[in-house]
């Protein structure tokens, strides 16, 4: 199993949903922003899964995907995510 593909297999968990999320992040440091996408779409569909989506803290992890989209230059996707 390559790393990138160990998240399709973890539990669906709010650990799993912060791991995701750092992966994500850090992916995002090191300007790899089209490999943070799926981590941080993934996170964010945990994270609604998990705490609904009225959860305070979602607004973090809609800020992180808009980032990642801001970065491969689909500025209207990065809007709507900040609405």
């Amino acid at each position: 199993l390559e790393a990138d593909e160990a998240w399709k297999v973890a539990p669906d968990t709010m650990e799993t949903c912060e791991k995701l999320r750092k992966c994500g992040v850090l992916l995002l440091a090191g300007g790899q922003p089209g490999k943070a996408l799926s981590y941080l779409e993934r996170a964010l569909a945990l994270h609604e899964q998990l705490k609904g989506t009225q959860d305070p803290a979602l607004s973090a992890a809609l800020g992180n995907l808009a980032m990642a989209h801001g970065d491969l230059g689909d500025a209207q996707k990065e809007m709507e995510l900040l609405e």
